[in-house]
């Protein structure tokens, strides 16, 4: 901080310096400014004159203390001021470079609905493979068994199992016709001719009934189907 460049003399000093003679009293001036401007303390012979220094100096250094009180207070002001200023422009500044948040969102939405869709054709796409899965190799077997038999034997539905012999060929669904009425009769037609469909199924597939005739091999699975029901 620079150095005061003036001190004060008050008007109300004049009563005091009147009683000093001439010589005295600027002997008293010249230490008043040694005393303000270089802090120089100066010791007088002559009690008046000292007492009279003593009262005007203390004056001065009331004085000085304010000063630099005040300049310290304006410091700190200017100071908050400058760096409220300098708070102001960053915010500014910063608020200039943020990028634009509606655009953001918008095509954060876009690629959100574009990949949602991607998701459900997916699923889409596999519950139609998982469908197709459902029809059993034991299904498609049967229904080619049923339209070879309705193809060559002319037979319009398996409950005709009872009909004529004279029409019926020696065999129906590959099983000796005897045996086919009789396994009808005792187990009904229906049970008989889905048992005779799934055992032709395994023997076309390379599956092996073992040394079991076909009408054994369609009894014991009969019979297992009725202990189990």
């Amino acid at each position: 901080m620079a150095k005061k460049k003036s001190f004060v003399l008050y008007n109300d000093w004049k009563m005091q310096v009147d009683m000093l003679s001439n010589e005295e009293a600027g002997k008293l001036l010249k230490a008043l400014y040694g005393f303000a401007v270089n802090g120089e303390v100066t010791d007088f012979s002559d009690r008046a004159t000292f007492m009279v220094y003593s009262f005007l100096t203390a004056q001065i250094a009331r004085d000085e203390k304010k000063y630099t009180e005040k300049c310290e207070r304006n410091r700190e002001i200017a100071a908050a001021r400058t760096k409220k200023s300098k708070d102001e422009t960053n915010a500014n500044e910063r608020y200039q470079t943020l990028p634009n948040v509606t655009d953001t969102d918008t095509d954060t939405d876009t690629d959100t609905d574009t990949d949602t869709e991607k998701d459900t054709d997916t699923e889409t796409e596999i519950d139609a493979d998982s469908d197709k899965e459902t029809v059993t190799e034991t299904e498609k077997a049967e229904e080619s068994c049923r339209e070879k038999v309705n193809s060559e034997n002319n037979i319009e539905s398996s409950e005709n199992c009872t009909s004529d012999a004279e029409n019926k060929p020696n065999t129906i669904l590959g099983v000796p016709e005897d045996d086919y009425n009789k396994l009808c009769e005792k187990y009904g037609s229906e049970q008989t001719v889905r048992k005779i469909l799934k055992m032709n199924w395994l023997i076309e597939t390379g599956g092996d009934i073992g040394e079991k005739s076909k009408t054994e091999y369609l009894i014991g699975l009969l019979e297992a189907e009725k202990g189990s029901g």
